[in-house]
């Protein structure tokens, strides 16, 4: 069975560190800007892992990642990861995602590739 990464970050997230997760750990990836695009892409795909940055300037956004972290995310027990340069206490008083309770780690940005696919490789390993 492939393991699938889903990221969503309307940034978009280096090709380098999709190339690793795919070369270092055999997964499949796919990769949106486009919340959509991701929710298609979850309703698709078996998903090990979801990469996420819940934090969005765009008016209506915050509250629409945040639905999709705490339903669609919660409902098929996909553990979560944000990956944000919004630091934890922000990012809970902005959107109210609580580390722990609705996502199993975070990651700072910029972060290396290297770091990256660590953090990305404990969280399926546990």
């Amino acid at each position: 069975m492939t393991l699938n990464i889903l990221i969503l970050d309307r940034v978009g997230v280096y090709p380098s560190f999709i190339s690793e997760l795919e070369s270092q750990l055999g997964c499949g990836v796919g990769a949106f800007k486009e919340l959509r695009l991701a929710r298609d892409y979850l309703g698709t795909h078996s998903v090990n892992l979801a990469v996420v940055n819940p934090y969005e300037d765009q008016v209506g956004l915050i509250e629409a990642y945040v639905n999709f972290v705490k339903t669609d995310l919660k409902q098929k027990e996909t553990p979560v990861l944000i990956f944000s340069r919004t630091a934890v206490p922000k990012i809970t008083k902005m959107t109210g995602l609580i580390l722990g309770v609705d996502y199993a780690a975070y990651l700072k940005k910029p972060a290396s590739a290297e770091d990256f696919v660590k953090c990305v490789r404990e969280l399926l390993e546990d």
